[in-house]
């Protein structure tokens, strides 16, 4: 019994490596549109929404749409003029809301543009008079009285619920070509409503993508509308999140050991300072030797770090990570300033990479921030793995995305998309394999999902035996182009790099393998005084730049 279970360790164990090296070989970047990463997008939207909800919609949308490297414009569409329609290359119209104002020379450049249009929400049905589309489609003013629960997408059927949606027909004698259809839920079962369809040069969403698994499927249709040439291959990925000081260290090192032996590379969230609710003493990094110890040992055996949080130690209030976020009131911290943000998160990614660790990107707390502790924490990371929050109004909106894309502060995210494995004893992970079986059966995306390190490891390896009947690699980070940043280091990973202007700088590089060992370092012997470009020499996977100031 002994050597048959070795003998298939062995085989599973080969399997695995072959596909990881295979699929090493094929890009992880986002798919670029088919007219070029350069090509322009423009985003017209109907701003006779409130603010407070047309801000979600139209910043989830962008998220969505960045699922595809492009450079995307959005304006209203009263400020959509000739010219600015005429200039871009792909043209997006959104709609979220009932009797949306459209000007009728709008419409009429809708109508008559050489380029491809999507059209998302209401307002259709004012088109449909218009050549090309007269006698293709008729379309309902009103949303549908109710939800729809299952639609059928590239020749199968997909459980998800669409609410609202925009009931309309195809005519008999249309060459309009149906996408997405759903049976019609107030007649028979053999009615079917097109959800999304396309005629002529314009393809139409009559639905809102904001929230649930339909947003999936329209960030999958999205790879035609662009006219992608290459998706990139599916991965999913899986977090220990919360690692701090003081966890378990065996039972984290345990799962450690158990990962690294099926082939599969993974994250770890690293809280780096921590306050002890006994004492109100700050533990980190440099006086907590075993943690350190821990962290390095995940690192050679492929876990990849990211920064979750940094304590501030002139506070005595008792947590695992610092907030950014007033949870208890809703709202953007009061008191915070940028300056201490900036010194906080750059003062965590000093003492890891003191201690040979390398963070490779970022997690906000609890996935709540203003946009301006975003924009300082882009200052420091170029890649954050995290569901981002939508605006200042609350902290409990948040994007939910398919795969890799492109915050407004201009930061690669990696998102959680598949949630936490729950506390419950069974069925646990049910809600994981549900959205995991949808994510992985779609083009170019990235399924995450994370465990806490006191879950009982029976639950982590139940874990990752459903995560691998998808037959999907597992994400390495370090593939990504990752870039982290401080007033005097510069760490790159991939094609990341940076511009920067020195004044009379030396700089010291040293290369890594992504397990953090040590390959080659240099220090240059003169100073620069001039905008310089760095990126990667290709020695090691990381590549560290420090750079300080020549005093001779």
């Amino acid at each position: 019994m002994k050597s048959f279970l070795t003998a298939r360790a062995a085989t599973v164990a080969l399997a695995v490596f072959l596909t990881m090296r295979q699929a090493a070989a094929q890009s992880l970047a986002r798919p670029i549109a088919g007219q070029g990463a350069e090509a322009k997008t423009l985003l017209a939207y109907a701003n006779t929404r409130p603010a407070y909800w047309l801000a979600d919609g139209l910043e989830s949308l962008k998220l969505r749409l960045h699922r595809v490297a492009s450079r995307l414009e959005t304006v209203a569409i009263p400020n959509a003029g000739p010219d600015r329609v005429a200039g871009a290359a792909y043209l997006v119209v959104y709609c979220p809301q009932l009797f949306p104002d459209l000007p009728k020379d709008f419409l009429q450049r809708i109508a008559q543009a050489s380029q491809p249009v999507l059209w998302i929400g209401f307002g259709a049905d004012k088109l449909a008079e218009l050549v090309p589309f007269q006698g293709q489609f008729e379309v309902s003013a009103f949303a549908a009285g109710s939800p729809v629960t299952n639609v059928t997408y590239r020749g199968r059927d997909w459980g998800v619920t669409v609410d609202p949606w925009i009931p309309a027909t195809i005519g008999t004698n249309s060459t309009s070509q149906v996408v997405m259809f759903s049976p019609d839920p107030a007649n028979d079962r053999q009615t079917r409503r097109p959800i999304c369809w396309k005629t002529a040069h314009a393809t139409f969403f009559l639905a809102e993508p904001f929230v649930g698994s339909l947003g999936f499927l329209f960030e999958d249709l999205l790879i035609d509308f662009y006219q992608v040439k290459e998706a990139p291959p599916r991965r999913v990925f899986l977090r220990i999140e919360d690692y701090h000081c003081r966890r378990n260290h065996s039972q984290f090192r345990r799962a450690v050991d158990y990962l690294f032996a099926r082939g599969h590379p993974f994250m770890v969230a690293v809280i780096p300072t921590y306050s002890d609710p006994s004492t109100g003493r700050s533990l980190d990094l440099d006086s907590q030797p075993e943690f350190v110890d821990a962290l390095r040992y995940a690192q050679r055996r492929g876990g990849r770090l990211v920064l979750h949080g940094d304590a501030d130690i002139d506070k005595n209030k008792p947590r695992e990570a610092d907030e950014l976020w007033d949870l208890e009131l809703d709202r953007p911290l009061a008191g915070e300033t940028f300056e201490s943000l900036r010194l906080r998160l750059q003062n965590g990614v000093r003492r890891m990479l003191r201690h040979g660790l390398l963070p490779l990107a970022w997690e906000t707390p609890h996935y709540a921030a203003s946009r301006a502790a975003y924009q300082e924490v882009a200052q420091v990371f170029s890649t954050a793995v995290e569901r981002v929050q939508l605006s200042d109004a609350t902290g409990l909106a948040h994007a939910d995305i398919g795969g890799l894309t492109i915050d407004r502060y201009d930061r690669l995210i990696v998102p959680d998309n598949l949630g936490p494995v729950l506390d419950a004893s069974v069925h646990f992970q049910s809600a994981i394999q549900a959205r995991a079986g949808i994510l992985t059966q779609l083009r170019g995306t990235v399924a995450g999902c994370f465990i806490q390190p006191y879950q009982p490891f029976e639950k982590l390896t139940a874990l990752v035996e459903s995560l691998e009947r998808f037959q999907v690699p597992f994400l390495d980070l370090a593939d990504l182009d990752n870039r982290v940043e401080l007033p005097d280091a510069l760490l790159l990973t991939g094609n990341a790099e940076r511009r920067l202007t020195l004044r009379n700088s030396r700089i010291r590089w040293q290369a890594y393998d992504r397990d953090g060992n040590l390959l080659a370092q240099k220090q240059e012997p003169m100073p620069w005084s001039e905008e310089r470009v760095f990126k990667r020499a290709g020695v090691g996977d990381c590549e560290l730049f420090e750079i300080g100031q020549d005093n001779r």
